[in-house]
């Protein structure tokens, strides 16, 4: 019987492989055509049916067809979608891709969460995303009738334990205003004081127009949000208000009295030519005004969860 070809954790004729990372130390499968690569890479779905007449699936053809599932028939948000096929390209495929799916174990997705916490390089949270993709490529799998079980399943391979405090660093108010006097223009330090008085996310303010603002009834309509060049919904996929507190109101009418970009479909925080503005720019800039501020560094995340507010009282007015 020819080996399946071990990676970081596995079995094979020889007994069991210590899982190392790159495979090192485990023997190398051949075929007739040479060495397999130490790496696959996802077979396209609409071969898989073809490619398991003459042979095994292998994992690599599983991960496969759990992204199309989950892209087409699910539709996920495309971010999220770019952070499973991280895991799977970057790290899984390394492990198991040419491996049939179904002689894969338990055992084995055990041996590579512990060869993931020996490396240390990766947090427990993280290791616990690998093994949840993990358990949606052999769930996919079992529905379509390529394995029996799922060894990645929770109740067979134990998470490593992630503490969720839900606590977070905000700013002051007087750290909010004095951050807005760093920032690098006037717009830029309406937005720190937008989203730490209201909660919206940096995705949010992007899009946001000045049809969503309203000045005479103190709200501010979450509509729409901005994220990997393009628009979709909120998080959550909710539409809902928040209200304005004066320093926020403030703020956006000093905007509304600028020469252009003042419509009602214009945005509220433009670029310099009226379009949406870039993430990874403003998050420079936002990091930029914490140092000349003298600030500690707290993420924009958290920073727009200050204590004006209660966070409660945001989701609950945003959820209407």
């Amino acid at each position: 019987m020819r080996s399946t070809g071990c990676r970081r954790a596995g079995r094979c004729s020889g007994g069991w492989v210590p899982p190392t990372r790159g495979g090192v130390g485990a023997p190398r499968a051949t075929t007739p055509s040479g060495p397999r690569a130490t790496r696959s890479t996802p077979s396209s779905p609409t071969h898989v049916a073809a490619r398991s007449r003459t042979r095994s699936i292998t994992f690599a053809d599983a991960a496969a067809e759990y992204l199309r599932f989950v892209r087409d028939v699910r539709k996920i948000d495309p971010t999220t979608l770019k952070g499973y096929r991280g895991v799977i390209d970057g790290y899984l495929l390394e492990s198991f891709g040419d491996r049939p799916v179904d002689a894969i174990t338990a055992d084995d997705i055990d041996a590579y969460k512990e060869m993931l916490l020996a490396e240390g390089r990766l947090s427990n949270r993280t290791i616990v995303r690998h093994l949840a993709v993990c358990n949606g490529i052999f769930k996919r799998a079992k529905r379509r009738g390529w394995v029996g079980g799922n060894p990645a399943s929770a109740e067979l391979v134990e998470r490593p334990p992630v503490v969720y405090t839900g606590e977070f660093d905000t700013f002051t108010r007087d750290e909010v205003e004095l951050l807005a006097a760093h920032a690098a223009n006037v717009q830029d330090g309406a937005i720190f004081r937008t989203a730490a008085y209201t909660g919206l996310r940096k995705g949010e303010l992007i899009a946001l127009r000045w049809c969503d603002v309203d000045l005479v009834g103190g709200l501010v309509h979450v509509r729409r949000n901005y994220t990997d060049g393009r628009l979709k919904m909120p998080k959550g996929k909710k539409v809902g208000s928040v209200p304005m507190v004066p320093d926020v109101a403030d703020a956006l009418a000093l905007l509304k009295e600028r020469k252009r970009f003042t419509g009602d479909d214009d945005l509220v925080f433009p670029n310099v030519v009226g379009g949406f503005l870039d993430n990874w720019s403003l998050r420079k800039r936002y990091y930029n005004a914490i140092e000349r501020a003298g600030l500690r560094r707290v993420r924009f995340h958290d920073y727009a969860d200050l204590f004006v507010m209660p966070t409660s009282m945001r989701r609950s007015e945003r959820a209407g």
